[in-house]
């Protein structure tokens, strides 16, 4: 059942809704990733201009039920992580596996949506916490909320799209946490054989290389992770700095 929703949902992503907001618009994501020679550099001057207040400013909307399309949930995610809750390396596998455990091998459907409404409530931009709330809306038969989040799971997962196409360092998809690859990865279908850190031009980057089990294809895809790196970097460094007082 749940691979019946994934390929679903994955169908869903490669569509959005028109809006328009003050914020980057899907005219100016094109015109950015047009030259793909400058990769990531427009976007990552956009990214450093946006605050928290940003993100509040979105978030109200979102949960309002505006028409929004994934431009405007590509700003959600990146002014998430000027954020005091951004925390981009949370130990999430435990809440996961629970809300697993009561939607599939111990059905508790009100249970599963409220651990995952535990995690939405200090990161609303948490792909697979939509996606279950999702499935577990759709089993108790509640139409309405199922869609909510189902519209989100979908212009999450298209905005990471949005920011590049996973062939190169350059053109990297943009992630704000490792959750968000293996969300877009398992959205396509695709399974991770290898994984790699590495660095070009001050960039971090990801290099997974993945399988369709179905195509029998093997490709590479990047991530640039500096977003969730810096701010790893940034928490250790502070943390040192109070330990040596």
């Amino acid at each position: 059942m749940k691979y019946m929703y994934l390929v679903f949902f994955m169908l869903l992503a490669l569509f959005s809704c028109s809006s328009t907001t003050k914020f980057i618009t899907m005219d100016e994501f094109i015109s950015a990733r047009s030259d793909t020679t400058a990769g990531n550099y427009k976007l990552f001057k956009y990214i450093n201009g946006l605050t928290a207040k940003d993100y509040y400013t979105l978030l109200k909307r979102v949960k309002r039920g505006d028409s929004l399309d994934a431009s405007d949930f590509f700003t959600l995610r990146m002014a998430y992580t000027k954020t005091k809750e951004y925390s981009p390396y949370a130990e999430t596998v435990e809440r996961q596996r629970r809300i697993r455990k009561y939607l599939f091998s111990s059905p508790d459907y009100k249970k599963a949506i409220t651990i995952a409404d535990s995690t939405l409530s200090s990161d609303y931009v948490d792909i697979k916490s939509h996606f279950y709330c999702t499935v577990a809306y759709d089993l108790l038969g509640d139409s309405l909320k199922a869609e909510f989040h189902a519209k989100i799971f979908r212009n999450l997962i298209g905005s990471i799209f949005l920011s590049g196409n996973g062939k190169s360092p350059k053109n990297a998809f943009i992630v704000i946490c490792v959750g968000e690859e293996y969300s877009l990865l398992e959205a396509l279908g695709l399974s991770v054989d290898e994984q790699a850190l590495i660095s070009q031009d001050g960039s971090y980057f990801d290099l997974l290389e993945v399988s369709d089990k179905e195509k029998k294809t093997r490709k590479k895809i990047y991530f640039n992770i500096d977003l969730p790196f810096n701010e790893m970097s940034r928490r250790i460094s502070h943390r040192l700095s109070r330990d040596s007082l």
